[in-house]
C-alpha cells in the first residue's frame, strides 16, 4: 500500500535520504545521519558528514546564503526519531517557516514509520500524492498567516455561519508536533474560525496520514469523537456549523 504524502517537496526529502542509504533502515537505526535543513523550504540534504553536503550545495549552486541552511544530527534511537542541532540539543522547530516545518515534520514522521516497520524507499510509487487542489491553501476562505485578532476583524461583520481558514500560531504548531511524536503519525494544525451567534469562535482542524478532523480536545486523536475525512472539503462539509466561506 502506498503511503500517503501531502507535497512533492517531502517526496523529494525521502527520495534524497533513500540516495544516501541503500540499505534498510534498520541497518542503521542506532546511527547518526547528518543533514542540512532549508529554513524556508524544508529541503532535507543528508550525508554522513556535512562537509559532503555542502559541497554537493555549492556544485548545486544552492549555498549562495549559508545561513538559510540549518545543520542537524537525526538519531535513531529505540522508540523514535531524535532530531538534533549542530551543539547537540533538540532541535528547534522555531528556526524553521511555516511551511519547512510543515515538510521537515511529514519527512521526520514516514522515516520513523519506516524506520518501524524495517522498511526502505524504493522509488516514488512507494508513495501517493494528495491532490494539490485538496489542500487548505487552494480552498475558497483560506486567509493565510493572519492573527486571530484579524480574523475576528474580518468575521465581525458577517452572517452567522461564515468561516475562514489560516495558518496556525507558533503554540498549535509546537501542541501538533508533540502528539505526532507521541502517536507516530504525521499532524499538520490549521485554524478554523466562524461567525456563530454573537460570537466568533476557533476550531483547530488536523492533517493526518488518517484523514482530516477537527480536533476534539482528546490527544490521543482516537476516541469516537474523531471522524476522518478524505479530504478538507467533506471535513469542512461535515459540519453543520459552516454555511459559506470568507469572501475574498
Amino acid at each position: 500500500m502506498a503511503i500517503p504524502i501531502s507535497r512533492p517537496e517531502v517526496l523529494s526529502n525521502l527520495q534524497e535520504y533513500r540516495k544516501a542509504f541503500s540499505s534498510s533502515w534498520k541497518s542503521h537505526q542506532d546511527g547518526n545521519c547528518r543533514a542540512l535543513v532549508h529554513r524556508q523550504t524544508g529541503k532535507i540534504k543528508v550525508a554522513r558528514k556535512i562537509h559532503e553536503i555542502r559541497d554537493s550545495l555549492g556544485h548545486e549552486g544552492l549555498l549562495s546564503n549559508p545561513n538559510d541552511w540549518q545543520e542537524i544530527s537525526i538519531l535513531y534511537q529505540k522508540e523514535s526519531l531524535q532530531v538534533l542541532d549542530e551543539n547537540g540539543k533538540p532541535f528547534s522547530f522555531k528556526s524553521l517557516s511555516r511551511f519547512a516545518w510543515r515538510i521537515v515534520t511529514e519527512t521526520l514522521t514516514v522515516l520513523q514509520w519506516l524506520r518501524d516497520k524495517g522498511d526502505k524507499i524504493k522509488d516514488e510509487t512507494d508513495f501517493s500524492l494528495y491532490p494539490q487542489g485538496e489542500l487548505p491553501e487552494n480552498c475558497h476562505g483560506w486567509m493565510g498567516e493572519i492573527s486571530r485578532e484579524k480574523a475576528e476583524e474580518l468575521l465581525a461583520s458577517k452572517q452567522k455561519g461564515t468561516y475562514l481558514m489560516r495558518e496556525a500560531d507558533p503554540m498549535t504548531l509546537s501542541c501538533a508536533f508533540h502528539l505526532s511524536q507521541r502517536h507516530e503519525i504525521f499532524i499538520f494544525p490549521y485554524i478554523l474560525s466562524v461567525r456563530e451567534e454573537g460570537k466568533i469562535a476557533e476550531k483547530v482542524f488536523f492533517e493526518t496520514d488518517r484523514g482530516w478532523t477537527f480536533y476534539e480536545d482528546e490527544p490521543d486523536l482516537k476516541g469516537p469523537e474523531y471522524r476522518f475525512h478524505p479530504s478538507v472539503s467533506q471535513l469542512l462539509r461535515s459540519s453543520s456549523d459552516l454555511q459559506q466561506p470568507l469572501s475574498p
